[in-house]
């Protein structure tokens, strides 16, 4: 009896070791380079600005804020909550309260969203648009129309070579937008120079499509007018870039535009 005893003891013992070897140690928790931030001067309208960025644990921005450096005006303040099919965003935009209600297709890209926006704390203004994408995932259209009236619906078609954007039309192109590309990685603030829609801060994470892939270095926007004789507006601006040895944006240089400045914008990198 004793020597059955010793024999299912060292049964047992030998079981509990093997389980506790076998076990496999817990993976290091992985970590991702986000963009935390961006300092911006020469800014139109608001010279110099700060944006920075959160993310939650999938690495999807969960706010975003912009503010005149060094100065207590909130440009604006975003906070995004996502859900199946949905991101909400609710905040502030030039002190004045937003929300955004976004819908999503199978890929995760926004195809509509609500914008509401409280102006001089009794005006409403409320911005539907639409978004469609090609068979290679980048964007195809954005139609927008507002509460106003007067408001007609606007049209913005995109042409796309290969993987570069090449321009942004206005139905009937009265107003035109041409792109070359320059050789460094759209990772960052594309949108902003590129695209021109709100919520430009989701682009790099998918949800307005595959981001081109390069900056532009040259934007020309051509406005036809609809007057005989009238020649048509022509702006050009130019992009230069430097990029970090780990491949990513670290400065941005603009130069040109309707009111020819200069203004520059640092990247800052992190890894979360």
């Amino acid at each position: 009896m004793k020597n059955t005893f010793k024999w299912m003891f060292a049964a047992i013992l030998l079981c509990g070791l093997t389980v506790s070897s076998c076990q496999k140690p817990e993976p290091e928790p992985t970590k991702q380079t986000v963009l935390a931030g961006i300092v911006g001067t020469g800014v139109l309208f608001y010279d110099s600005v700060t944006y920075s960025f959160e993310y939650d644990a999938e690495y999807r921005i969960v706010r975003s804020e912009s503010h005149v450096t060094n100065e207590d005006y909130v440009i604006h303040d975003y906070l995004f909550t996502y859900s199946d099919g949905q991101i909400s965003v609710t905040g502030t935009e030039n002190e004045s309260p937003v929300t955004f209600e976004c819908t999503l297709d199978g890929e995760g890209r926004i195809t509509h969203y609500v914008k509401t926006q409280v102006t001089n704390d009794t005006v409403t203004d409320i911005t539907n648009v639409d978004f469609t994408y090609d068979a290679d995932g980048h964007m195809a259209s954005e139609y927008k129309i507002s509460n106003d009236p007067s408001s007609q619906g606007i049209t913005v078609n995109f042409v796309w070579e290969g993987d570069e954007l090449k321009a942004r039309n206005t139905e009937g192109n009265l107003i035109t937008t041409d792109y070359v590309a320059s050789d460094a990685p759209a990772q960052a603030l594309f949108n902003i120079i590129g695209y021109d829609i709100f919520l430009e801060d989701l682009c790099a994470q998918g949800c307005f499509g595959k981001l081109p892939a390069h900056m532009p270095a040259q934007e020309t926007i051509t406005t036809t007018f609809p007057i005989p004789g009238m020649d048509p507006l022509v702006v050009i601006t130019n992009y230069t870039y430097t990029v970090n040895a780990d491949g990513r944006l670290a400065t941005c240089v603009e130069t040109g535009g309707a009111d020819d400045r200069t203004a520059n914008y640092t990247f800052n990198w992190e890894e979360r």
